[in-house]
């Protein structure tokens, strides 16, 4: 579709001059600037407007034809889809606004009286300020007395717990390291009794005289700790009270190394007895033997055996206990002879 748009410079119904283009595709493409009265020309031949506004208008006719002048008295029309012109601002006329102040009244409707002036409603509002302040420092003054009289009754009900007496401890005693374990081919040798398993008696003499059984403990001495435990020998046979203590390797199996409580002689694996380098000691019944194994392989590449007879000092008797990564020790005794007990001590 051909359309055509002129722009005019000056209001509806003035004078002005008016350009115009063609976009159709006829052979006229662009028409001349037709003079209109009012108009001045300048220098280069072109018309310059003395209008004041700005309005779009519909000119020219869809034939593609030169375009003609409009009349300074001919109507005007604003087609579809273009703005029309906006009017002029009118100024404001300063004679008829009012320039003195005012005070905005803020009284309800209908409240006519002086009270209604600012000032009065600022001492009203001040006064009420000063009420509600004096309130609130009564309600403070009520709570503080309040938490006063429960300060002072919290700290007669602690005078009064601090003259009770508070109730006996009672200790709990500690437990044993270990139980007894007889192993599956001395089963029937030995008595385990005690709550934790603790007290282990020799059931009847040996049928090898001068033999004695081991039993062990359920604790595993593995490599890099420090093991403690403490025996006591409760009662010895009678009729054979040899008694051993010491470690074995798993199952029994090497390495062994004992003591013996009737001289404080030591043995190692199959090896004859060597005597105590500082003489002979008998343990005897009612004894506290206290034991200490280290695994730790820290001075040499072996853990080390030592032990103290009741409040004496430690002794160290083996220093070549070698303690395999995979494998572990066990604590034993060894008895032969009916009635002989022997219990673990708790920690």
């Amino acid at each position: 579709a051909m359309q055509r748009y002129a722009t005019s410079h000056g209001d509806p119904g003035t004078s002005g001059a008016v350009s115009s283009w063609s976009t159709s595709p006829g052979p006229t493409t662009k028409s001349r600037l037709a003079p209109v009265s009012g108009d001045r020309r300048d220098s280069t031949g072109g018309s310059t407007s003395t209008g004041v506004g700005l309005s779009s208008r519909y000119v020219g006719s869809p034939t593609g034809s030169n375009v003609g002048a409009l009349s300074p008295s001919g109507p005007s029309r604003t087609p579809k889809g273009v703005l029309a012109s906006r009017r002029p601002m009118v100024a404001l006329n300063q004679s008829s606004r009012n320039t003195s102040p005012q005070v905005l009244d803020r009284r309800p409707l209908g409240d006519t009286s002086p009270s209604g002036d600012p000032l009065s409603r600022m001492a009203a509002l001040l006064q009420a300020q000063d009420d509600g302040s004096a309130q609130q420092l009564r309600d403070n003054q009520t709570l503080a007395s309040a938490l006063q009289s429960a300060v002072a009754e919290l700290q007669g009900l602690r005078s009064q717990l601090q003259e009770i007496p508070p109730p006996p401890v009672k200790h709990r005693p500690g437990l044993p390291p270990f139980y007894w374990v007889p192993s599956q081919d001395y089963i029937k040798e030995f008595d385990v009794q005690g709550g934790y398993g603790e007290f282990v008696t020799k059931k009847g003499d040996f049928e090898d005289e001068g033999w004695v059984i081991p039993v062990s403990g359920s604790m595993k001495m593995v490599l890099g700790g420090i093991y403690r435990y403490s025996i006591k020998i409760v009662r010895k046979s009678m009729n054979r009270p040899q008694l051993q203590f010491g470690i074995h390797g798993p199952a029994h199996q090497k390495p062994w190394r004992l003591i013996t409580t009737s001289r404080c002689s030591t043995s190692r694996d199959d090896e004859p007895w060597h005597d105590r380098p500082q003489g002979d000691r008998s343990v005897d019944a009612g004894s506290i033997i206290h034991v200490q194994i280290d695994c730790t392989c820290r001075r040499i590449p072996f853990a080390t055996l030592e032990y103290a007879l009741d409040d004496g000092p430690y002794e160290i008797v083996f220093q070549d206990i070698p303690v395999p990564p995979a494998s572990y020790l066990i604590p034993v005794v060894s008895m032969g002879g009916d009635g002989s007990c022997v219990q673990v001590m708790p920690i």
